[in-house]
């Protein structure tokens, strides 16, 4: 399994406002051995060689199988908005903190950026049931992320969390989806 992880450069450091990607492999024997991580971003850092390989002893030597990629890393994570929807075309930063009883219990995940939908409320926070009572220890992060795609190309209007939105999602689709486009045009430009 192969991910592409993106972090922001810490505060108060060299790094602070930059966006750097990793990738993340993992092998057979995860977690008992730990993933192999390196930066696709080039970084000037003493522990990070030529090639971007992340040389610190957590992922090496004092790794520990109780450690999980969710321990080590909050997440940021994009998502494009669905084809033939009117979020397409824009992309949508999310944040993803795991709890220390993940994946028993779900991970908390919002929206980072505005997004005009009756799911969605205005700090961002998700209201679908696979991410509350729903939830599966199988679930992965690549389901959660393409449920959270398929939510934006298809609102559950039938239990929202702003109820406003859902009802001119149920009753005025047509200026729905024009609040949505001028809120995706406005807030989820692509930085790519």
């Amino acid at each position: 399994l192969h991910w592409k992880a993106s972090i922001m450069g810490p505060e108060n450091s060299p790094y602070e406002g930059g966006q750097f990607y990793l990738r993340i492999d993992f092998t057979v024997d995860y977690p008992l051995k730990p993933p192999k991580v390196w930066f696709l971003t080039e970084v000037y850092h003493p522990n990070v060689d030529s090639k971007g390989k992340i040389c610190v002893d957590f992922l090496q030597h004092e790794w520990k199988p109780s450690f999980s990629i969710s321990y080590i890393l909050h997440w940021k994570a994009s998502i494009m908005g669905p084809e033939h929807s009117p979020y397409e075309g824009g992309q949508f930063y999310l944040r993803i903190d795991f709890t220390a009883d993940y994946p028993l219990e779900p991970p908390k995940v919002w929206f980072l950026t505005e997004v005009y939908h009756p799911n969605v409320d205005s700090k961002g926070k998700i209201c679908v049931d696979f991410l509350q009572h729903e939830w599966k220890p199988s679930f992965s992060i690549s389901y959660i992320l393409l449920a959270i795609c398929s939510l934006l190309a298809l609102p559950n209007a039938e239990n929202p969390v702003v109820q406003e939105i859902a009802d001119v999602y149920l009753h005025d689709k047509p200026t729905f989806d024009k609040i949505a486009v001028e809120m995706t045009l406005e807030h989820a430009k692509p930085d790519f």
